[in-house]
């Protein structure tokens, strides 16, 4: 019973926008998955799995961080961020971030490195992604539709 509510409770503290589950979902239209509906659904699954989850969209994220890091509470925050296991980062790219947000989104995923799960969701291109990631990275990345 403990167990049960301990899902609740991390399933309503990931902040997810809306509950979606692999349950009933078919495959067989690749064409059509929603990276948002699918990192949101693999969430919910790591919740039940006993995992702490956190979803943001990346704007939201930024938002946060300069909100705190203004307030002086970031550090708080970013100890927040490292306890989870599994970070899901909704839009990257979506809305273009300023060079202090890219800087303190930079220190979250960097420090994920080997620490938890990470998951980011994009429909764009690596033109979107130029002004998030370093020039070295945006090379090397290559979008999966082409």
């Amino acid at each position: 019973m403990a167990f049960i509510h301990r899902r609740k409770r991390l399933i309503k503290r990931a902040g997810f926008p809306t509950y979606k589950t692999f349950e009933g979902y078919s495959y067989h239209c690749v064409k059509f998955l929603s990276p948002p509906r699918m990192a949101i659904a693999a969430g919910v699954k790591a919740c039940n799995l006993g995992y702490k989850t956190k979803f943001y969209t990346v704007t939201e994220l930024v938002l946060k961080l300069a909100e705190t890091r203004k307030n002086g509470t970031l550090e708080r925050l970013l100890w927040d961020l490292r306890s989870l296991d599994l970070l899901i980062l909704d839009e990257w790219g979506y809305i273009p971030v300023d060079k202090d947000g890219s800087q303190l989104l930079f220190r979250v995923i960097s420090d994920s490195y080997e620490s938890k799960s990470l998951i980011l969701t994009t429909n764009d291109d690596r033109r979107m992604l130029g002004p998030l990631i370093s020039p070295g990275i945006s090379q090397g990345w290559r979008s999966p539709h082409r």
